[in-house]
């Protein structure tokens, strides 16, 4: 790795924050979860800003710790592993900086849900539809 990269990666190391989020049950209990953190500027067009995207694990306490880049706008969301088919999922929790405490309430697992496509014989000519 050139050196001047080595020293991008530190300085944007030493410029992020920690952020610290719990994950819970609906009961309030503590749950082992992936959460997503995903920061950028709202007010620009995604394709105009580079996003920032990190998932990090949470414990048997629920908690996690995250670092990310100040000045950026961030929401976040919690998803545990599937047991059954069914996942505990929270709501997205936004918007937030940098340095907060955000507590992410998952309901009750569920089944991943399903969808019927309707009409999509219009786009055949374009090749197998993808969801």
């Amino acid at each position: 790795m050139p050196l001047v990269a080595i020293a991008v990666a530190a300085l944007a190391q030493q410029r992020s924050r920690p952020t610290f989020a719990r994950v819970l049950d609906a009961d309030g209990a503590p749950l082992r979860a992936t959460v997503t953190f995903v920061g950028g500027h709202p007010h620009l067009s995604p394709a105009l800003q580079d996003v920032h995207v990190t998932e990090v694990d949470s414990d048997e306490r629920g908690r996690c710790i995250a670092r990310l880049q100040p000045g950026l706008c961030y929401v976040a969301w919690a998803v545990t592993a599937a047991e059954d088919g069914a996942r505990a999922r929270s709501m997205v929790e936004g918007y937030f900086a940098a340095g907060a405490m955000v507590e992410l309430r998952c309901a009750a697992p569920a089944p991943a849900g399903s969808i019927e496509l309707v009409g999509d014989d219009a786009w055949s000519q374009h090749g197998a539809l993808r969801c």
